[in-house]
């Protein structure tokens, strides 16, 4: 097995889990293995392993364009109902029929696809790229045979790559608009009229703009990409167009005020809760419904990421019998809950949510009546954002069989000191570390409050390390670290002073966001910094 166990790896990024149940695949009684039947062939992941089998050959799953490749065999797959003709190449796949034959690359997401595109030197009918984003499968092709009919394999020709669309420019409304889809919104309109024309809404767009109350959807909408209002605070109404046929992970989290309404014959909105219309995933639970308990109806199969986040009027919530799937911590934020579990594919003990073999954390309850918690030795993951806002534990030991943790476990956990037995896992002074000591993964308020030394190991800061550390007034980040990640000291609001040196090379989105306190930094001109590394913290940044 490939040992990759660092932030970024694509063994700790449980997204890829998610991939293998949006797919279809399933988990069997062997931990970490998920299979899917075809009309004539399985396909089997080992996830832990890191592979799957297809047509009784092994093929790796370390690189993202692995997990592009096992997508594109499941899209072809699905379209054209046999597996038969198939087969996986070094860096892609080719197909064949009676009539043709096809050679496709895959590359990962991004500048390595981008860049082979502008590539001519290399022998292949087109080049494809796809990736999880929102809880929805984005995919690119750059067809080099124009004539062969790619629907005819399910790659839609309106998926194809241009270079002339890779940059966009808000227009004058502030709509960043590239052909049919939204990317993004830069204006300050308290309500928001989506162009007629726009078909897509991207994950995320308007993410955090707390200004927004009303939004105004056209009927040319067919797709809602996860996150794309959350935390749209102020955010009171929004109807759902008849035309939507896709929403991806709860795209209305955090929206503590909003009353949806919806017209889509693909989406029923029960009781002011939204679920694909055959009832099967829960989607979204409106946040300011009054009710202490809710019982999720056992036609639910699946539910969503953060779905329940930040219903705080809830107290208890009974998980029905055929919930068999649950996306990050649904129940982030519910300030006073507890569960009530009758679904046989899990278990829920002293406030812990786990898998039915008590392998993995997926969410911690903050209503749970403790100020300690020793995670099981039975537990071997520890699921991403499980213990998010857990304020009042003050002591959390991680157990001796835990060997991966997903990302802002511990986010804002402002009072906890972290213990370790696990060998892949390192706490030092209530830091948390990987045992290598090449990643600082979480350092809570009270373990900041006597200053910290990072390692001079150290060469990422973790999703949300730092986050809500009130006590942190100066850091010193060392020449090893190269990464910043996303969130890592967002809301560190006395933050006044951070020393870099000229080694870091990436800062994140929202690394830095929402530290007021934080007038000035100096970064190095070759470090790559997001947009929005310093949203709602005024710093002024100087290259150097």
């Amino acid at each position: 097995m490939v040992d990759s166990r660092v932030a970024g790896s694509l063994f700790v990024d449980m997204k890829y889990v998610f991939l293998y149940h949006k797919l279809g695949f399933r988990e069997t009684d062997k931990p970490d293995q998920y299979v899917k039947q075809y009309q004539d062939s399985i396909i089997t992941i080992e996830s832990d392993e890191q592979y799957f089998s297809f047509h009784d050959q092994r093929f790796d799953l370390t690189r993202h364009r692995d997990f592009v490749i096992l997508e594109l065999v499941d899209r072809i797959s699905e379209h054209i109902g046999t597996t038969k003709g198939i087969a996986i190449e070094e860096n892609g796949i080719s197909y064949q029929d009676k009539n043709d034959y096809l050679k496709i690359l895959c590359e990962a997401w991004g500048n390595d696809f981008e860049t082979k595109c502008c590539d001519t030197a290399f022998d292949a009918d087109a080049i494809y790229t796809s990736r999880l984003n929102g809880g929805l499968i984005e995919y690119m092709v750059d067809p080099r045979d124009s004539t062969f009919d790619y629907i005819s394999i399910g790659i839609d020709d309106s998926n194809r790559y241009s270079s002339h669309s890779v940059f966009h420019e808000p227009d004058e409304n502030g709509f960043i608009i590239s052909g049919s889809k939204l990317l993004g919104y830069s204006g300050h309109d308290s309500v928001v009229v989506v162009p007629e024309g726009v078909t897509y809404i991207d994950a995320g767009v308007f993410w955090d703009k707390q200004f927004i109350e009303e939004v105004m959807l056209p009927e040319t909408i067919l797709t809602i990409g996860g996150d794309a209002f959350a935390y749209c605070e102020a955010l009171s109404k929004l109807e759902i167009p008849q035309s939507v046929i896709e929403i991806g992970d709860d795209p209305f989290a955090g929206c503590i005020k909003l009353h949806l309404i919806n017209k889509s014959a693909d989406y029923v909105l029960r009781d002011d809760v939204l679920f694909t219309c055959d009832g099967t995933r829960l989607i979204h639970y409106s946040a300011w419904k009054p009710e202490e308990s809710y019982i999720v109806d056992d036609s639910v199969e699946w539910i969503g990421k953060h779905s329940f986040y930040k219903c705080i009027n809830l107290k208890k919530v009974h998980i029905g019998k055929n919930v068999d799937y649950m996306g990050n911590n649904p129940f982030s934020d519910c300030f006073n809950i507890v569960l009530e579990n009758g679904s046989p594919n899990f278990q829920y003990l002293d406030g812990a949510l786990m898998d039915k073999r008590g392998t993995v954390i997926i969410h911690y309850s903050l209503g749970a009546d403790r100020d300690e918690y020793s995670i099981p030795d039975s537990v071997t993951t520890i699921g991403r954002n499980a213990f998010w806002n857990c304020k009042r534990l003050k002591r959390l030991k991680i157990g001796k069989n835990v060997r991966q943790i997903g990302y802002n476990p511990f986010a804002n956990c402002t009072s906890l000191r972290i213990e370790s037995d696990s060998s892949f896992y390192s706490a030092r002074d209530g830091v948390l570390y990987d045992s290598s000591f090449r990643e600082l993964i979480f350092c809570s308020n009270e373990s900041a409050r006597g200053g910290i030394i990072i390692p001079a190991s150290v060469e990422n800061i973790g999703r949300n390390a730092f986050s809500g550390c009130e006590s942190l007034k100066k850091i010193v980040i060392p020449a090893s670290v190269k990464t910043i990640s996303r969130g890592a000291f967002t809301n560190c609001v006395n933050l006044s002073e951070v020393m870099l040196s000229g080694n870091v090379e990436s800062i994140d989105k929202w690394a830095f966001a929402y530290c007021p306190s934080l007038k000035t930094i100096k970064i190095n001109y070759d470090a790559n910094i997001h947009a929005d590394a310093f949203l709602g913290s005024k710093t002024e940044v100087t290259r150097c």
